[in-house]
């Protein structure tokens, strides 16, 4: 079950999603059956359970009370109904709840994970650290445990520590999108920029990454200063506006001190007593295909598309008001053709250009009819006609500047140009 993130307002007075660092809670596992006339029948516990496993905790609330009702002296219904409670950004009832489910039975790690991870929502660290590190020496421990130890640690300023507690959770959860997401956050949070990055990345890319994974990752690009890649992860979930205002609170966050910025992310300047509306109860509606297609492009750019090989240009000269191709010119022309072979080149480019004696329309012509004139000898070498493209420019490109009505050789020409 994951339970509610965090928001952050913004100076201007929008409220910008913002990732916090990622914290989860397993399922209940010891519900309540019941006995009666020897067949057994679901109890409100076990219907409670299945709904908050589906998601429908507010459902699973009154149930999680009946339960309660019937077995009060039973940690389970308690500890249920204040993940749930959690799960709807109801901290402070929560705390309530799994105080009262500590009582009847001090030593559940369950239990103590659960009150630990609250108190770390609520921004009480120092009982979070004491509460959660109880439940670790109970042994053994879920992935969210270490998840939200580490978090703890961290927001303390325990980086060594914090990093040695999600390493602890990796040796058994591995491949956990929590604890590599969140170690990755404070790996990029300290300096270790590469290694964050790439456990980040790994987090966002896996089968059960999140929204929170991959703003996450979103705000390690921040750090690192890939402000263009942070903006299209953080567009896979949220709309533009959103982007843009979550953006520049992470570029706010990312200027702070390192000691200061674990607490911004995890608190910004909202309260979480009574925050509602913002990240803790937002649900994407990305469909999981598309939402894990637009990550992959992100994390895996095509490479660029490679720059056209050009050869050239080659350049032949005409006499005054003709097109007929010169001795010297068909050379130079038989050359080009040569090297377009030669090189496996896709296209010829033709420009043909006149220089400023006449009138505008008539020089337009005179370029065109020059610049046919030597496509035509390159068909006839054999070059496809198809790979030519032919262009009068007429007086406008001069090689040579001169005022109108000038006759200059170097002006009256036709450049090739080989391509691929």
């Amino acid at each position: 079950m994951r339970f509610p993130k965090h928001g952050y307002t913004h100076p201007r007075g929008r409220i910008a999603v913002l990732a916090a660092l990622v914290l989860s809670m397993g399922l209940i596992s010891d519900s309540v059956w019941s006995q009666t006339s020897g067949e057994i029948t679901e109890s409100p516990m076990r219907m409670a359970d299945q709904l908050a496993a589906d998601g429908n905790y507010a459902d699973a609330i009154p149930l999680y009370r009946q339960a309660h009702d019937q077995h009060s002296s039973r940690h389970g219904p308690l500890l249920g109904l204040g993940r749930s409670l959690m799960a709807l950004g109801q901290y402070d009832e929560a705390l309530r709840s799994l105080l009262a489910a500590k009582k009847r039975d001090e030593g559940n790690s369950e239990v103590l994970e659960a009150l630990g991870t609250n108190y770390l929502i609520l921004g009480d660290l120092v009982e979070a650290r004491l509460t959660l590190e109880a439940s670790r020496s109970r042994g053994g421990g879920s992935a969210s445990l270490f998840a939200s130890l580490g978090t703890t640690l961290a927001a303390l300023g325990e980086m060594d520590l914090a990093v040695g507690a999600f390493d602890e959770g990796l040796l058994v959860y591995s491949d956990d999108p929590d604890l590599n997401s969140n170690k990755g956050l404070i790996l990029a949070l300290s300096g270790d920029l590469a290694d964050g990055i790439a456990l980040l990345e790994q987090a966002a890319a896996s089968t059960g990454s999140q929204m929170e994974h991959r703003l996450n990752l979103a705000f390690g690009y921040v750090v690192a200063g890939n402000i263009d890649r942070a903006r299209r992860m953080a567009s896979v979930d949220l709309d533009v506006h959103t982007v843009a205002d979550t953006l520049s609170v992470y570029e706010e966050i990312a200027a702070m001190a390192p000691a200061d910025r674990i607490q911004a992310l995890l608190y910004g300047s909202s309260n979480p007593r009574h925050d509602l509306e913002k990240l803790a109860n937002f649900v994407p509606s990305l469909d999981p295909e598309e939402t894990a297609a637009a990550v992959a492009r992100i994390l895996n750019p095509p490479p660029p598309p490679q720059p056209p090989v050009l050869i050239g240009p080659y350049l032949v000269f005409f006499e005054f008001d003709k097109s007929d191709i010169l001795d010297d010119a068909r050379a130079v022309i038989e050359e080009a053709a040569r090297e377009f072979a030669a090189n496996n080149m896709a296209e010829f480019l033709i420009d043909g250009h006149a220089d400023r004696a006449g009138s505008d329309p008539y020089n337009l012509a005179l370029s065109d009819r020059r610049a046919t004139a030597v496509k035509e000898v390159l068909v006839g070498l054999g070059i496809d006609e198809a790979m030519i493209v032919a262009i009068g420019h007429g007086e406008h490109q001069q090689l040579i500047e001169t005022v109108d009505e000038v006759r200059e050789p170097q002006n009256r020409r036709v450049l090739l140009t080989l391509k691929r």
